[in-house]
């Protein structure tokens, strides 16, 4: 291997530690690509919950509300003149 040149101890000097470690491991440019993408599935699946668990409250919600309104226009009548939820 040769010696370096001034222009390479300039980078060198320049760029630091950073720039060897990123010309002696090439994968790291992989690493934080992989570390990208699971982040952003990460982000999709939080996403993807949280309107899973809105759709769902929102449901229940609109079930308790229709119990309520047939509660308020159809109640049942029981024997001793009270009424009651169906």
């Amino acid at each position: 291997m040769s010696a370096a040149t001034p222009d390479q101890d300039s980078i060198i000097e320049f760029f630091g530690d950073a720039h060897i470690a990123t010309s002696r491991h090439p994968d790291s440019a992989l690493f934080a690509l992989v570390l990208i993408l699971a982040l952003l599935l990460t982000l999709a699946t939080a996403l993807a919950l949280t309107f899973l668990l809105v759709n769902a409250t929102q449901s229940l919600l609109m079930a308790i509300a229709e119990w309520l309104d047939s509660c308020i226009r159809y109640p049942w009548p029981i024997g001793d003149g009270r009424l009651v939820c169906p």
